[in-house]
């Protein structure tokens, strides 16, 4: 058994190692091995539900963790496409083309609401 939960701990840790994390993204690591980590205490052992109010927030619980892992996950899909060389050019030229000069504050955090609700943050250029 301590073989098994070595193991999912190593697989969650990859999936967050090799979905191309850098340093500054250690935070969406943190979170979305924090969530993963809650999850499976979630599982081991199952909880004994006696009622449906029990269930009813067991099942509620799950959901709200799932969908914050969900969400996390988008966030750094947005990051990575944000970071994309194809966006970084597209963004470039609409700055060189804009009529005014503008002012480059450098990367700022923003948040982005999911279609869940839920709001990550994102390193805007």
């Amino acid at each position: 058994m301590m073989l098994q939960r070595s193991h999912c701990r190593k697989r969650s840790l990859d999936l967050t190692r090799d979905s191309g994390l850098n340093s500054q993204d250690t935070d969406d690591a943190r979170h979305i091995q924090e969530v993963l980590d809650a999850l499976r205490q979630m599982q081991q052992p199952p909880q004994l539900v006696t009622s449906p109010e029990a269930l009813a927030a067991l099942e509620r619980e799950m959901r709200q963790r799932t969908e914050r892992l969900g969400s996390l996950l988008v966030g750094q899909h947005l990051q990575q496409a944000l970071e994309a060389a194809a966006f970084q050019a597209a963004q470039e030229q609409l700055v060189r083309q804009w009529p005014k000069p503008l002012k480059n504050d450098g990367k700022v955090t923003g948040m982005v609401r999911t279609l869940q609700g839920l709001a990550v943050p994102v390193r805007l250029p």
